[in-house]
């Protein structure tokens, strides 16, 4: 919360930074995203999801993403 104002973010769709890593890294998590269900009283639910069904492999040669 900053304030009033709940701020929440998402994994990255393609690669991401390791988290607390102190040099560069590359984390091998799979691509993830966040999912939100508004509801009719003014709530929000919300959540992380992984993407599963292959074998995710960073590609350190690659000239960019």
């Amino acid at each position: 919360m900053r304030g009033d104002v709940r701020l929440i973010a998402s994994p990255s769709t393609c690669i991401q930074f390791e988290p607390g890593s102190e040099d560069f890294k590359v984390s091998e998590q799979a691509p993830g995203y966040r999912w939100l269900r508004l509801l009719p009283d003014g709530r929000l639910e919300t959540g992380v999801e992984r993407v599963t069904g292959f074998d995710f492999q960073v590609d350190y040669g690659s000239n960019g993403y």
